[in-house]
């Protein structure tokens, strides 16, 4: 199994944007006690990562009813969201003993 420092990853990426890295008391971090995700000191529970899914895929559909070129793009961003959000539910899912999500 390989493991890695979630932190030194994130601060890698940050610094090849060009960002400053981020302090350890800012990042990403999950309450086992209360089943929260907290990121930038703001919970995202389960239910909030749900409503922001159905969310995006809601302006995907729309997006992708429009014929505009541009249109095609924003619903290939809203995919990239939902993916994104959908790998965070499972991963809060994961670590908090309840991988039935």
């Amino acid at each position: 199994m390989t493991t890695y420092d979630r932190a030194k990853t994130i601060n890698s990426l940050a610094v090849a944007m060009g960002m400053q890295p981020v302090s350890r008391k800012d990042m990403t971090r999950y309450d086992t006690a209360r089943g929260t995700l907290y990121c930038n000191d703001k919970p995202i529970d389960l239910s909030n990562i749900g409503a922001a899914i159905s969310y995006f895929e809601t302006m995907k559909s729309k997006a992708l009813r429009s014929l505009s070129p541009e249109s095609q793009v924003v619903a290939g961003y809203y995919s990239s969201a939902i993916d994104a959000l959908r790998y965070v539910e499972q991963k809060t899912a994961e670590e908090s003993g309840n991988p039935a999500v």
